[in-house]
Order: structure tokens, then sequence, then C-alpha cells
């Protein structure tokens, strides 16, 4: 993937607000995050203010691109329905995805009800 992709899924991951599509996720939730892939992330406080925002989400840029073989694998669960169940529009955060894998000539395609990587 393009340097331009990765730092979109890097915001998609990190969130805009608490309010919007996709969740917002502070820096400890992203420690978690990344766990789950067997990735280490090391969280920064300072970056869930507002104006430390692009630090954040370059830092997160900079972990897809040392990890730029299990993007694939973080960008299928960022489209599973169950991590939006809470807190926000899962159509949406879809479409979102969708139009950031464009870029690729890939989107999100569900087969069976799980999230698969295909062809655009």
């Amino acid at each position: 993937m393009n340097h331009e992709t990765i730092r979109e899924i890097a915001s998609f991951i990190c969130g805009t607000s608490e309010e919007n599509v996709p969740i917002f996720r502070k820096s400890m939730e992203l420690v978690s995050f990344f766990y789950q892939f067997g990735i280490r992330y090391t969280c920064n406080p300072m970056e869930d203010y507002p104006k430390y925002y692009n630090q954040k989400v370059e830092h997160v840029t900079d972990v897809l691109i040392s990890n730029e073989t299990k993007i694939n694998d973080i960008v299928i669960y960022l489209a599973e329905s169950r991590i939006y169940m809470d807190c926000t529009d899962y159509a949406e955060a879809l479409k979102h995805l969708n139009h950031i894998l464009a870029s690729e000539g890939t989107k999100i395609q569900m087969v069976k009800s799980k999230p698969q990587l295909a062809t655009a």
C-alpha cells in the first residue's frame, strides 16, 4: 500500500472525535488495539489532545508501515460489525473504509457475513 493510504488507515484507526465515525481511540486503547495483532505500540497520552492529533496519526502510520504485513488483517478487523455495536453506524464506517481502500483498487466485501478484501 502507498504511504497516503496507510496514513488514511491510521487516521481511521485513531478516529477524529468521540462522536464521529470511525471510533475515537485514546492512546491507551491503541496499545490494546495493536496488541491483538502482535504489534507493540508505545503509548503517548499527550497525543490524545486535539493539537497533537496529527502526531498521533503519524505515530500510528509509522507503526503500520513497520508492520506492513499485518495491514490486511487490521483492515479486515476494522470492517467487522461487532466493533461498532455500541458507538457508531457500521454502514457509515464501512463506506468510509471502502473509500480509503478504493485508491488501492480494493474494497471490503462481505462473504457469509464476514469481511474480506476484494478487488474493486
